[in-house]
């Protein structure tokens, strides 16, 4: 175990705050994917396209942006930036079949041993066939792609033909902001996130979901349990569960429940619909008593909100039977089920 000087620490007897160290309180400001790991990105991206092929040769345009790249994750991080438009070139499209590039901005660090210490903008070709392998193998150590583009032969332009790049670069952020991810696959490279932090789906028109050490959640999601097809039964008596389900860890906050019950009267059945929630499902919420016979009907019970302390939540559609017996319909028009939608903290 290692303190670790910040910058500003001015030397004494020649030893002062060193790069590494330097580094270290750098990554100290950034998003992590696990404690002490880094999450290598770009920061604050108002566009989805970073590198943009262009339509007069072999080259991309790749925009101004910051990065934050982690070597080693026990030497914090480079922050390399780019403040203007710059041009890469690749090599001519192969002859037959095409191949796979990968543009990457690294920081060189002769400390790892390279050969200077410059901030570089880089590309290294696959080998063509007619099923190409990305040369992720051949990437220099440090190097972060930001795009992978397939060259087909014959063309002269990167974007002609069938010519392809796809933006891989990683949105990361400041420590304790929302991190950008495009979908589940890139929020599941955060292997170990903290409780509370929070994402932003951008396939989900930027829904902010937050870990609350189990799952992820968000404003308005939703669980929902229904009774399936040939499951019709006749019930009769009080407090009758027709539909019943457990949300599995759920998040403290308040939750709207509502519920639908397809019923129908066997005899003359008269009768309350309701709600039920909580941690076992004990919390009735009733609906004024109603005739519960003759055609096939749905009876939805007020919507019903609950404040939720964390954990399991389960929640439940049912009915209790004063006089005669009702049975519950499977069949679309009486479809049976339970809803809770998540509002918040």
């Amino acid at each position: 175990m290692t303190v670790n000087r910040g910058p500003g620490v001015a030397p004494v007897a020649g030893v002062g705050t060193t790069t590494v160290e330097h580094r270290l309180q750098l990554a100290g400001q950034y998003a992590e994917n696990a404690p002490g790991v880094p999450r290598s990105g770009v920061l604050a991206q108002a566009t989805t396209v970073l590198v943009v092929p262009r339509d007069d040769g072999m080259s991309w345009d790749v925009m101004p942006h910051e990065s934050v790249i982690s070597r080693t994750a026990s030497e914090g991080v480079y922050t390399p930036t780019l403040t203007g438009t710059t041009n890469v070139t690749t090599i001519a499209a192969p002859a037959t079949d095409s191949r796979w590039d990968l543009l990457y901005i690294k920081q060189n660090d002769t400390a790892k041993g390279d050969a200077d210490n410059q901030a570089i903008l880089g590309v290294i070709q696959g080998t063509a066939a007619a099923s190409p392998s990305k040369p992720t193998g051949s990437l220099p150590s440090g190097a972060m792609v930001l795009a992978e583009s397939r060259v087909f032969a014959t063309t002269t332009a990167l974007q002609q033909g069938s010519n392809t790049t796809s933006q891989v670069w990683r949105h990361t952020a400041a420590r304790g902001a929302a991190i950008p991810v495009r979908d589940a696959t890139e929020r599941a490279e955060i292997t170990t996130p903290a409780v509370g932090q929070q994402v932003k789906r951008l396939d989900q028109n930027g829904r902010i979901e937050t870990w609350n050490g189990t799952v992820w959640w968000y404003h308005g999601q939703t669980w929902s349990f229904s009774r399936g097809a040939g499951s019709d039964s006749t019930f009769s008596g009080a407090n009758t569960g027709l539909v019943s389900g457990t949300i599995t860890n759920a998040p403290a906050g308040k939750y709207r429940i509502e519920g639908e019950a397809g019923l129908y009267g066997a005899t003359s059945a008269v009768g309350r619909v309701f709600v039920a929630t909580g941690p076992s499902g004990s919390s009735v919420y009733y609906k004024k008593r109603q005739d519960l016979t003759g055609t096939p009907s749905t009876y939805e019970p007020n919507k019903r909100d609950f404040v939720h302390a964390g954990g399991n939540l389960v929640i439940t559609v049912g009915y209790d039977v004063v006089s005669g017996s009702a049975s519950v319909m499977s069949a679309s028009s009486g479809e049976t089920t339970v809803t809770a939608v998540f509002e918040g903290p």
